[in-house]
C-alpha cells in the first residue's frame, strides 16, 4: 500500500475509533453523580393520598432525613428516621420507604390532624451533621 494510502487508512480507523469511545462513555442512561447538598435547601411535602413524600431543590444528596411528630395529647414525640455513610439520599423520599444504601429506624405513626416535620442533614468528611433545611405538614 503506499505511504499516502497508508496514512489515510490509518487517520479514518483512529478517527472512527474515536468517535466509537466517545459514543461509548456517554450513556444518556446512565444515573447523574449525586453531589452533597451544601447551605440550606427548599423543601416541600405532598401528600400522595395520606403518606408525605419529601422533595428538595437544588436535587442534592443528603446524610440523613428525619420525620417527627411533637408531643400532643393523642401520642408521644416520635420520628422515623434514615440515615447514610455518606450523601447518597436524594429526593423525593417517601415517607417508610428506605432508599438504597440507607437504613432506617422508627417509626412516625400518622393522626390526622397532627402537624409534623421532616429535618435533612449532611454530614461532611470527618464533622458532625449538619442540618440543611426543613419543612412541615398537617396530615389530612
Amino acid at each position: 500500500m503506499p505511504s499516502r494510502m497508508r496514512r489515510l487508512y490509518y487517520m479514518s480507523v483512529t478517527t472512527v475509533l474515536a468517535a466509537l469511545r466517545g459514543s461509548a462513555c456517554s450513556d444518556p442512561d446512565a444515573p447523574e453523580p449525586i453531589v452533597p447538598c451544601s447551605g440550606k435547601v427548599a423543601m416541600s411535602v405532598a401528600l400522595n393520598d395520606t403518606t408525605p413524600r419529601f422533595d428538595w431543590t437544588p436535587r442534592c444528596g443528603v446524610t440523613a432525613l428525619d420525620a417527627s411528630s411533637g408531643p400532643s395529647s393523642q401520642l408521644p414525640s416520635s420520628s422515623w428516621r434514615i440515615e447514610a455513610d455518606s450523601a447518597v439520599i436524594v429526593p423525593p423520599v417517601t415517607l417508610g420507604v428506605v432508599p438504597a444504601r440507607a437504613r432506617s429506624g422508627g417509626v412516625l405513626p400518622l393522626m390526622s390532624g397532627l402537624s409534623y416535620r421532616v429535618d435533612l442533614y449532611v454530614r461532611a468528611a470527618g464533622r458532625p451533621l449538619e442540618w440543611v433545611g426543613n419543612s412541615g405538614w398537617q396530615q389530612p
